[in-house]
């Protein structure tokens, strides 16, 4: 096998790469990261004249003139990318690179995805036909395309010079922009490809095969599942090379403070992945208390209205007096204390323990060897403690508040009194109404994992000078305790596994059309479709505000009895202009019923304000968006498509 010459050659490279990797990792452990820097370079320019040595021998096929150009590319961008970073210009290395990147992505996914369809299988056959048809349109370049355009043209519209509020608008919009794109490109595409085959006849020879009518709409969808994978890793590599152009880019030396700390911000709060944490009351039972405490004070004030106990209520008035308990809850009056308790944090709890176990032991040992004079060997035993103290988790978990006052001071500062565990610190005054987050040390975590946190609505430098107003949080958002879990590229990669799942669902939505409606109208229903399914929760919303009916905190059952019962109300009373309004809010609630709410299912608010995206989430996505609702078009498609008349028969 090694007589020959390609094996040689391949060996060759395989050396070269092999023995770059293994040096420069000797080196970096060495500490000697200058000289792992020029041996990388040293390795990287003879494998690819190794490369082109190989390329010129084999110079007579295709495809070695091919891999010349790509690699002549990768050559010219590498080097560009070198002279950049030589500059300190780590923004145009990074655009350099990504750029590269990009073309990679779309064509090395192209070939694999039709590596992938090669098996000789009527599915796999029809999904590299789909393929084939997309590579014709060229519509990869033209995703890469866009996402370029976006990732130049975005940060360009927002005047705001503050990193973090640059990033925030940038992931949003340009994921918005860029999976709505691709959306369209899926309907046109699945309708496109069905109805192409049923106009042009070409069903006619399929049909003579031994090709069922479930194997050909399962190719189809494959194949279009396979390409918007790839444009979604396309759309997913822009979108991360944009952040990081933003957050790589100088800021000016003469910049305000605020833009400067933007950076830092930008790290923590957006380029991040954090976990938030809601508070619950610090009392057993505390929010079965809240809720008969609450009802008790609304029977007081309005008996007519609101019953004495919880189990005369219906499930509407019960959510209605839980939201103004916890409303209530979340209000501290003047000179007031509120507690609040977060539980889960069992794991930091065991860190923080294995940390400081470690740390006492190393003490321990280092008093021994002080008493013993053996001076090395404790000053050694101090560095590891030095080393572990460093990597101790100290900030990770953050509270974050806004508080407000309900009428505000004439100087529009805050002031508050914070205790967690038995430390207790008065805040720094604050601008009313903004956010602050504030680091919460791991000692304070109790043995059962939870942290107690109590607020006080005190002015500690002055107590007499408390403000007479009470201090209000906005539930869920105004209160919180953050924490990271994971990356800001790892959230990348989930985010855009769930926009994937939703494409293939819209992608078997465009083929169950195309099966009994022409082109025009199949990606016309296929885009309402998919304008019901990302407007559902407005939608939802908008339609319980048109009616009178109070469906808070009602189920579907309970809301179509009450329509119903509303109808029958209006008929009897002649009152055609409710019943117009509850036959439409009907309608309507049949039409989300039997279509996925994307709202649900959307990643894009938490990448842009650093939250991460739960596996919950993503597994929800993928059993109801991938599973359920995909299958049942497929159902319905199938269905249509099985008993659709190919040709008419004429005598």
């Amino acid at each position: 096998m090694f007589q020959k010459p390609f094996v040689r050659w391949l060996v060759v490279l395989i050396a070269l790469v092999g023995g770059g990797i293994v040096l420069r990792a000797v080196l970096q452990w060495r500490d000697l990261s200058e000289v792992a820097d020029v041996a990388t370079v040293v390795f990287v320019v003879l494998a690819s004249a190794w490369c082109y040595i190989g390329l010129f021998w084999m110079w007579e096929q295709h495809w070695a003139k091919v891999a010349t150009v790509y690699l002549g590319v990768s050559n010219y961008v590498w080097l560009s990318a070198a002279i950049a970073l030589w500059q300190e210009r780590q923004d145009l290395a990074l655009a350099f690179m990504g750029f590269w990147g990009l073309l990679v992505v779309g064509l090395s996914g192209i070939a694999a995805i039709r590596a992938l369809c090669m098996p000789s299988s009527p599915i796999f056959g029809i999904a590299r036909t789909v393929i084939n048809q997309a590579a014709r349109f060229h519509i990869t370049e033209a995703v890469i395309v866009v996402v370029v355009l976006l990732i130049l043209g975005l940060p360009s519209w927002l005047e705001e010079n503050r990193i973090d509020y640059r990033l925030t608008f940038y992931l949003t919009w340009s994921l918005r922009l860029s999976i709505t794109a691709l959306s369209v490109v899926t309907a046109v595409l699945a309708a496109f490809t069905i109805t192409y085959d049923l106009t042009r006849k070409q069903m006619f020879m399929l049909a003579s095969k031994p090709v069922s009518r479930f194997a050909y709409l399962a190719g189809k969808w494959l194949g279009l599942a396979l390409l918007d994978l790839v444009l979604v890793a396309i759309v997913g590599l822009g979108v991360w090379l944009g952040a990081m152009l933003i957050y790589t880019a100088p800021i000016p030396e003469n910049a305000e403070p605020e833009v400067q700390w933007s950076k830092t911000l930008a790290e923590t709060e957006v380029l991040t992945s954090r976990v938030i944490a809601l508070p619950r009351p610090h009392e057993n039972n505390g929010s079965d208390q809240m809720l008969r405490a609450e009802l008790a004070q609304l029977h007081r004030e309005r008996p007519d209205i609101w019953p004495d106990t919880i189990e005369k209520l219906s499930s509407g008035a019960l959510g209605e007096v839980r939201g103004k308990a916890l409303a209530r809850w979340h209000t501290i009056p003047p000179g007031g204390l509120r507690i609040y308790k977060f539980t889960g944090f069992e794991e930091f709890r065991r860190v923080w323990q294995e940390f400081m176990q470690r740390i006492n032991a190393l003490k321990t040992r280092m008093d021994e060897l002080t008493k013993q004079e053996r001076k090395e060997e404790a000053a050694a035993v101090r560095a590891q403690i030095e080393a572990l103290v460093k990597k101790m988790p100290q900030t990770s978990l953050r509270l974050r508040f806004k508080p407000k006052y309900e009428t505000a001071p004439d100087d529009e500062k805050v002031h508050m009194v914070w205790q967690v565990g038995n430390f207790r610190e008065a805040l720094m005054p604050m601008v009313n109404n903004t956010v602050r987050e504030k680091p919460v040390p791991y000692q304070f975590i109790a043995e059962d994992g939870s942290i107690t946190i109590g607020l006080y609505n005190v002015n500690a430098a002055n107590p007499q000078a408390t403000h007479p107003s009470n201090i209000k949080f906005v539930p869920i958002e105004g209160l919180q305790l953050i924490y990271q879990s994971g990356t800001f590229e790892g959230n990348v990669v989930a985010s855009m596994f769930i926009h994937w799942v939703r494409l293939a669902f819209l992608a078997m939505v465009g083929l169950a059309c195309g099966t009994f409606l022409g082109f025009p109208m199949a990606v016309a229903t296929t885009i309402f479709i998919l304008a019901i399914a990302s407007l559902s929760g407005y939608a939802g919303e908008a339609l319980a505000s048109y009616t009178p009916l109070n469906v808070v905190g009602k189920g579907w059952w309970e809301i179509f009895t009450d329509v119903f019962a509303g109808m029958w109300a209006a008929v009897t009373a002649l009152d055609f202009g409710a019943l117009t309004k509850l036959f439409i809010k009907l309608l309507g609630d049949i039409v989300l019923f039997l279509i996925p709410s994307f709202s649900e299912y959307n990643p894009t608010p938490l990448l842009a304000d650093g939250r991460a995206v739960s596996l919950s989430l993503i597994l929800r996505s993928a059993f109801y968006v991938g599973v359920v609702w995909t299958g049942a078009f497929a159902f319905i498609g199938w269905l249509l498509f099985r008993n659709k008349e190919l040709a008419r028969i004429t005598v």
